[in-house]
């Protein structure tokens, strides 16, 4: 026995010495953690920083991240180039790679996991003042198109090349870099690349699409350990965010640049129309209607005038407009090709198929409300509702929402609020876009307004089968500003408040009264007439130059501020603070749009309190703010010091914490500066502290605000 424990014990210690004596690989356990080899390939968007000492980001880089939150891995990147690293990947001497496409040849080379990270689309892209754009695709032939070696976007292009004999002449690069330096030099006609790579400041427009895949972090042959856990972690986060890769790609996938060049087929349809008539319907404002001179007017009118000046074909043709008392009659119109295109139509598909018309690309999305008097507890209790005559929108979403309810037709919509007012109907149906501008008149304050959970897109029309006015309309849609329907409106305001002697009659009751038992009533009731409608104007022009949200001055009262001084000069005493929001894309993302509201509000509330006893604060844009202020005292930089603590100390319900860059300039930096140039110097110390604040953060740096 004793024996047998002196044998037990050599060998126990032989096995510990073996155990000491191997040295950590890899992959092995160190301090807890998993060391992972990465393979990290310069790809903007996707994996950017290369060096250990760089700051790094990118839709691969977030995805690793969150990997590593269930794994326990620790990084260690190896860098290089797509065709270096690649190979590494083969031979065992990485662990992992992201942004790796499947294919039969490295199925056999590398391990899938089972979920993958997103999907990428192909396309070959010129630069957007190509003249090769106004050909189409037959215009590449011969051209010389730049693509990665060894990747699926080389096999792609060459198979679509092949079976459509484009006969394309392949140029492929061992990575990204020298792709894109021969492509802008001009060695290279045209490139491929995927949609989630393109930067928006490169100016490149695509030509056509070769094809789509979606992409892994792929691992090494040898490591099954490592795909094992992986998709355990994948599996986890499925659960418990499904919508993580969609949120990744919606935060680094940048909008696809829309080219103004038009293409033969399009100019050619211009030449042959000289005139492009669109219809529209009467009384619709903001988005269209007829003043008493014959001009027509409205959001529609000038984003048509817009697209013309954008796209330039002023020359070649130009829009005339055309009105309708009901949207039955202009669609018969369509049809029998007595117009060219219409607006409105409401973005349903199966609809416009039916009435045999294309739809374009969504001009405006609204939310639509319904206006009732008294309280609104469920549709059980809305018996009857208006529809305004010939608005067959209108009409059909009144139908969706209320199927239960008698429809009664009226001639305008204020016959439709009168209705409401003097309960001949329950209720009727109206968008964001004139509910404010009604609702505000005295005769109507007893109405109340309840949100719908339903939002109504509108699109213009063409008869199906006129693709030519279809892609022009769409190619001027989609260049224009996502909000640019939303800030047209403002102009249109005071164009549809009408203020009447009954509103003012209902604000000034006591005043009425007192005037009517006057003898002189009749002549100072004109007088207070006549000053109430100049009090009533002072304050529509007050609600156009202010912003609903902040409480602050907006965009209109902005630029009217500076077409008025852009050259002057600005005085010692000036200075001027450009002001936006940092991480609010990010807020909305993750919080929900309540809560990017009430940073907007916030920071909106410490810009007033502290900026507002000097000057004036303007909201510009959707998280963009400007500030003109005057001090009397030497510009030491404690006015920033006291806004900055203000930022700092605010705190919110569905936030805690409110980033704000700030960029400014005084007036007495420069002899003879003007308000342009101290507006762009603050513009630019702006820019600069977003960048450091994202660099510092790892937060999306694509995208400006």
């Amino acid at each position: 026995m004793k024996k047998l424990k002196t044998v037990v014990s050599a060998m126990l210690i032989l096995l510990l010495t073996l155990c000491w004596s191997v040295p950590i690989h890899a992959g092995e356990k160190k301090n807890s953690q998993t060391v992972v080899r990465v393979g990290y390939v310069e790809i903007s968007n996707m994996m950017e920083g290369m060096s250990d000492d760089a700051e790094k980001s990118g839709l691969a880089y977030d995805y690793l991240q969150q990997v590593s939150y269930y794994t326990n891995w620790e990084y260690e990147y190896v860098y290089g180039t797509w065709d270096e690293i690649l190979e590494k990947l083969y031979n065992g001497e990485i662990d992992v790679m992201a942004n790796i496409s499947k294919s039969d040849e490295r199925k056999g080379k590398t391990l899938f996991p089972d979920y993958a990270m997103g999907v990428e689309n192909y396309y070959i892209y010129v630069k957007e003042d190509d003249a090769l754009l106004s050909g189409g695709v037959n215009g590449l032939k011969g051209k010389v198109v730049g693509v990665n070696r060894s990747s699926v976007m080389e096999s792609m292009l060459r198979d679509w090349n092949e079976n459509g004999d484009y006969q394309v002449r392949v140029k492929t690069y061992p990575g990204s870099k020298r792709r894109y330096e021969d492509f802008f030099d001009g060695v290279t006609d045209a490139t491929v690349e995927a949609d989630n790579a393109i930067l928006p400041e490169r100016q490149m427009i695509p030509m056509t699409r070769i094809g789509s895949s979606e992409y892994y972090l792929a691992v090494a042959a040898q490591r099954t350990d490592l795909l094992w856990q992986l998709n355990d972690a994948l599996d986890k986060i499925a659960s418990t965010n499904p919508n993580f890769t969609k949120q990744l790609s919606d935060t680094y996938f940048p909008d696809v640049n829309v080219s103004t060049t038009l293409r033969t087929d399009e100019r050619n349809w211009l030449s042959d129309h000289h005139e492009i008539r669109v219809g529209y319907l009467r009384d619709y404002l903001p988005f269209s209607q007829k003043d008493g001179n014959g001009e027509v007017h409205g959001i529609l009118i000038d984003m048509l005038q817009e697209i013309e000046s954008a796209l330039n074909f002023g020359e070649d043709a130009s829009f005339r407009f055309v009105d309708f008392s009901s949207s039955k009659e202009m669609l018969k119109a369509l049809q029998e090709e007595e117009i060219d295109a219409a607006f409105p139509f409401e973005r349903n598909v199966s609809l416009a198929d039916e009435q045999q018309v294309y739809l374009t690309s969504e001009v405006i999305n609204t939310q639509m409300n319904l206006i009732c008097k008294g309280e609104y507890r469920n549709e059980s209790k809305i018996h009857t509702i208006g529809v305004q005559k010939g608005n067959d929108i209108q009409e059909e979403i009144t139908k969706r929402q209320f199927p239960q309810a008698a429809i009664l037709y009226y001639g305008s919509f204020e016959e439709l609020l009168e209705a409401v007012r003097d309960s001949r109907i329950d209720g009727v149906l109206i968008s964001d876009f004139r509910k404010d501008v009604y609702l505000n008149r005295a005769r109507y304050k007893g109405l109340n307004t309840v949100r719908l959970g339903e939002e109504s897109s509108r699109c213009m029309a063409v008869k199906k089968g006129n693709y030519e006015l279809l892609s022009i309309l769409n190619r001027g849609i989609t260049y224009l500003p996502v909000n640019y329907a939303v800030i047209d409106t403002y102009k249109y305001k005071e164009t549809v408040l009408d203020y009447s002697f009954e509103d003012y009659v209902l604000e000034h009751p006591f005043e009425i009264a007192v005037l009517g038992i006057i003898i002189v009533a009749a002549i100072t009731a004109t007088i207070v007439y006549i000053l109430g409608l100049h009090s009533k104007r002072k304050m529509l022009d007050e609600m156009a130059h202010k912003d609903s949200m902040t409480g602050l001055l907006n965009r209109r009262a902005y630029d009217e501020y500076t077409d008025l001084h852009d050259d002057t000069n600005g005085e010692a005493d000036l200075m001027i603070l450009a002001m936006d929001l940092n991480g609010l894309k990010q807020v909305n993302d993750t919080c929900g749009h309540e809560a990017g509201d009430e940073l907007i509000i916030g920071a909106a509330g410490c810009m007033k309190s502290v900026l507002g006893r000097y000057g004036k604060v303007y909201r510009i844009g959707g998280d963009e703010f400007v500030a003109v202020v005057h001090l009397d005292k030497v510009h030491d930089g404690s006015l920033l010091q006291e806004l900055k603590r203000s930022f700092a100390g605010w705190k919110g319900a569905k936030c805690s914490n409110l980033y704000v860059a700030v960029g400014y300039c005084y007036g007495n930096e420069k002899d003879n500066l003007t308000i342009k140039e101290m507006v762009r110097i603050a513009d630019c110390r702006l820019y600069e502290e977003k960048k450091k604040f994202y660099e510092k953060s790892g937060h999306d740096r694509r995208h400006r605000r």
